[in-house]
């Protein structure tokens, strides 16, 4: 046999057996139940897409409003806002990590609190509503998540800071 030809052989069966070993060690891995990190749940602070940032609230004579759900509470905010926005109404929500929180003091001396003070006296044609939905420990991926609920709420702008989360 030429030389080339037993090089080529030879290649040939070490990319199959090679490729033959991935797919046997894929086909185990999914008999077993192992799923990719991406398909799972967030390990850090018991983060599920599936329970809501905000609930909704109605007291008797009163328009229903979306406040933080009590088991997030420990990593965001107490946060209120109609359920239906104002026709005046310009809705923002604060994205972000701890700095958006306003750790290590909260929501009055962040960035989303200082707006909501300055922008009604900076501008009284509108009804602003600034939702402060800083979370603490909180990377882009769960921002991600928390904005796909975020988005059926009627909003007029979302303000993003983060990036210093990114080590989870």
């Amino acid at each position: 046999m030429p030389p080339l030809l037993v090089t080529f052989v030879r290649v040939v069966t070490t990319v199959a057996t090679g490729c033959l070993l991935l797919a046997a060690t894929e086909l185990a891995l999914t008999w077993w139940g192992v799923r990719p990190p991406a398909n799972q749940e967030d390990p850090y602070v018991n983060f599920s897409g599936q329970k809501p940032l905000f609930v909704e609230q109605t007291e008797p004579g009163n328009a229903p409003r979306m406040v933080t759900a009590d088991n997030k509470l420990e990593f965001f905010n107490r946060q209120s806002f109609a359920r239906t926005k104002p026709l005046n109404g310009y809705r923002i929500f604060c994205m972000g990590g701890s700095v958006t929180y306003g750790r290590p003091f909260g929501d009055a001396t962040s960035y989303c609190g200082w707006l909501r003070a300055m922008l009604p006296k900076a501008d009284v044609s509108r009804d602003w509503e600034l939702v402060n939905v800083g979370g603490i420990s909180y990377a882009h991926y769960r921002l991600a998540k928390v904005m796909q609920e975020l988005v059926q709420y009627d909003p007029d702008l979302f303000i993003i800071y983060t990036g210093h989360n990114e080590f989870l």
